[in-house]
């Protein structure tokens, strides 16, 4: 079975000069490395707060052609779902659920009132990292990079994409 798969971009007569339009950036329109990492540190250094929790607050340094996160609630229940099943076939479910309970305790985390869990949003999924050898068995790994269909990750849109 041969599947041919073409993708178009509709564009005004005066885009089809511009090589951008193809894909093509000018290399002096693009940002060193360095230039990237200052502009991150900049914005970080601007929208940093200390809130009245005593915690502090940052802004995430969003790519210029950032368009919202999807709602994803459904992605985020069925990495749960296949999560939990894995950590009670393993018998890990107590261990890991420790380490989200600690994290309540610290206030690392917050829990979200059941009021609100329908609300739109973008949800960061988590998956177990099992490495019995080492000091911390078990531990949460958040996926940045999990995506919906035809929409960009957190980790796709965030500047920081740029500097890895």
């Amino acid at each position: 079975m041969l599947v041919t798969s073409l993708f178009v971009k509709e564009l005004d007569i005066l885009d089809l000069w511009k090589l951008d339009s193809i894909g093509i950036k000018d290399p002096i329109e693009k940002l060193s490395k360095k230039e990237q990492e200052d502009l991150t540190k900049e914005h970080f250094l601007q929208t940093v707060r200390y809130n009245d929790d005593k915690r502090y607050e940052v802004h995430l340094p969003w790519l210029d052609n950032y368009t919202s996160l999807p709602e994803n609630l459904e992605l985020a229940i069925r990495r749960l779902e296949s999560t939990t099943k894995t950590l009670l076939h393993e018998n890990l479910y107590d261990d890991y659920e420790g380490i989200f309970l600690e994290w309540l305790h610290q206030v690392i985390l917050e829990e979200v009132p059941v009021d609100e869990v329908n609300l739109s949003g973008n949800y960061l999924p988590h998956r177990p990292v099992i490495e019995e050898s080492n000091t911390t068995p078990i531990r949460p790994v958040f996926h940045a990079s999990a995506r919906m269909k035809g929409h960009p990750s957190l980790n796709e849109s965030a500047q920081w994409s740029q500097l890895n």
